[in-house]
């Protein structure tokens, strides 16, 4: 017997704001791709995570093979959207196998008096992918 979903609530208005002006600044190289997000409150600061949906090969041998999408990240307009910035990083690889980000550039501060902690992904994470 399959649970219930439970939909997943809305995002207050100023943080889908953020993430759509962080989408803007993701540059698809790909024709057709689609910038996702993950977000949650996570103690005292709000996590958002942005990566581009992976497409998906159809037909032949490798037929339902994920596709990461190419991008460009505007990384001078990252900063410029934050009052603070704290920390501001870029992790060329994954960690270590249970490392479900992977490579990412972060940046941790503060916007509209609210701390945040962004994350672009190089790609997305299984557990965010749909």
């Amino acid at each position: 017997m399959s649970q219930p979903t439970v939909p997943t609530p809305a995002p207050p208005d100023w943080l889908a704001d953020l993430a759509n002006r962080l989408a803007d600044r993701i540059e698809p190289i790909d024709e057709f791709a689609e910038v996702g997000c993950h977000y949650c409150p996570a103690g005292a600061f709000w996590e958002l995570s942005l990566f581009l949906i992976p497409g998906e090969e159809l037909g032949g041998p490798r037929d339902g093979r994920r596709l990461f999408q190419r991008f460009q990240f505007e990384l001078r307009g990252l900063i410029e959207l934050f009052d603070h910035v704290e920390d501001f990083y870029w992790q060329p690889l994954a960690i270590d196998r249970t490392d479900e980000v992977g490579p990412h550039v972060a940046i941790i501060g503060d916007v509209g008096g609210r701390r945040v902690w962004v994350r672009v992904l190089a790609e997305p994470s299984e557990r965010f992918d749909e």
